[in-house]
C-alpha cells in the first residue's frame, strides 16, 4: 500500500459522503489519499506429467533380450509380439505335440495348480463363465454339450434294451433305470400285442406297420430344451419312453399326436417352456412344426437347383432326422448284421 500526495481536492474513491464537497479545501492544502494498488498475481506452471512405468519383455536367448517395453502393470512377462508368436506356435502341429507331451509329464503339478487357482478365484471364474455362456460361442458350446449328452443317452439306452455291455451307462447314472433288466421290463410293459423282444429294430423304407418297434417318446424330444438338465431328464423319463411302431414313429416325427386329455395326464413331464399352461405347451409343437416346414422348404429349393441326383440318399437322410430313437446309421447296420444284440 502507498500514499500518493495530490494537490487537488478530491474525495476518496468509493466514498459516498459529501463532507469534502461541502467544505472545499483552502488553496495550498495537500490531501493524503489512500489508493490500493493490487500486486500482480502469477499462477505457478503445472508440473510435467510423469511417464507411465514400463518394463522390458523378458524374452531372452543367450545374451540377447527383446527390446520391446510395455506397461509395468501388465501381469504378463512378454510383449504382445512374443505372446502372439507363442500362441501361433502352440496352434501348430509341432506345438500341439509338445504341449500334449508337457501336460502328460506334469499332469499332477498342472492339476494341483488348476485346483489352487479355481479355489482362489471362484467368483471371478463363475462370473467369467456366465458372461461367456451369453455369447454366441458360449451358446454354441452349450448346444454341443447338450447334443452329446442326448446322444449318449440314446446309445446307452439302446444297449440297455439289447442287454449288451454298457460301461458307464448314462441312463443308469441319472437314475432312469436301475438295471438293464429294469429297462427291458419297462419297455415290455408298453408292448402292443404284436411286439416281442425279437422284433425290435429300425424302420426300413417300404416296410409295413407292425413289423419293427423302436424306443419312442410320448412327447417328442424336439419340444424340450436340451440346455436344461431338468428338461432332458423329463424327456428321457421312463414315463415318457415307450415301445413304438417304428414306421409310425418315423411318420409322426415331432407332430402333436396326443389329445388334450392325454397331454394333461402327462403334465408332470411338460417342458419348462410350457409354464404349466396347455396352450403354451401346444404352441411348442406349432413352433417345431413351423421350423420343420421352413427346413423342408429350404431342402426343396436345394433340390430344385440340383440335377436330381442321389435322390435315395436324400430320403435316407430325411428318415434319419426324424424323432425316432433308431436314427443312428451305425445301429441300423448292427440290426442288419446281427440278431444277437436284440433284447
Amino acid at each position: 500500500m502507498s500514499t500518493v500526495p495530490v494537490g487537488v481536492a478530491a474525495a476518496p474513491v468509493g466514498d459516498t459522503t459529501a463532507s469534502t464537497a461541502s467544505s472545499p479545501p483552502s488553496a495550498g492544502t495537500v490531501l493524503n489519499i489512500t489508493v490500493n494498488v493490487a500486486a500482480p498475481s502469477f499462477a505457478p506452471a503445472a508440473a510435467p506429467a510423469a511417464a507411465p512405468a514400463t518394463k522390458q519383455c523378458s524374452k531372452r536367448k543367450g545374451s540377447w533380450q527383446c527390446s520391446n517395453w510395455f506397461p509395468a502393470d501388465d501381469p504378463r512377462k512378454t510383449c504382445s509380439h512374443h505372446r502372439k508368436q507363442a500362441s501361433d506356435f502352440m496352434k501348430s502341429s509341432k506345438g500341439k505335440v509338445i504341449n500334449k507331451r508337457s501336460k502328460s509329464k506334469h499332469k499332477k503339478e498342472i492339476a494341483k495348480s488348476d485346483a489352487k487357482y479355481k479355489s482362489k478365484n471362484k467368483k471371478q471364474i463363475a462370473k467369467s463363465d456366465a458372461a461367456y455362456d451369453r455369447t454366441p460361442a458360449g451358446r454354441a458350446s452349450q448346444k454341443k454339450d447338450s447334443a452329446r449328452l442326448i446322444r449318449h443317452l440314446y446309445q446307452s439306452m439302446r444297449k440297455m434294451v439289447r442287454g449288451t455291455p454298457n460301461a458307464g451307462a448314462t441312463p443308469l447314472s441319472r437314475g432312469l433305470f436301475v438295471s438293464e433288466a429294469d429297462a427291458q421290463a419297462h419297455f415290455r410293459s408298453t408292448f402292443a400285442p404284436w411286439m416281442t423282444s425279437e422284433n425290435r429294430g429300425a424302420h426300413r423304407r417300404g416296410a409295413p406297420y407292425k413289423t419293427k418297434w423302436e424306443i419312442g417318446h410320448q412327447m417328442p424330444k424336439a419340444i424340450f430344451n436340451p440346455l436344461l438338465i431338468a428338461d432332458v431328464e423329463k424327456c428321457f423319463s421312463r414315463r415318457n419312453l415307450i415301445a413304438q411302431d417304428a414306421r409310425e414313429n418315423r411318420e409322426l416325427g415331432d407332430s402333436l399326436a396326443l389329445s388334450d386329455a392325454q397331454l394333461l395326464v402327462l403334465q408332470p413331464l411338460w417342458p419348462a417352456a410350457a409354464g404349466g399352461e396347455l396352450a403354451k405347451l401346444k404352441s411348442l409343437f406349432a413352433r417345431v412344426a413351423k421350423a420343420r416346414a421352413e427346413a423342408d422348404d429350404g431342402e426343396e429349393d436345394e433340390e430344385a437347383s440340383s440335377d436330381g441326383e442321389e435322390e435315395d440318399e436324400d430320403e435316407e437322410d430325411e428318415e434319419a432326422s426324424s424323432d425316432g430313437e433308431e436314427e443312428d446309421e451305425d445301429e441300423e447296420d448292427e440290426d442288419e448284421s446281427s440278431d444277437d444284440d436284440e433284447m
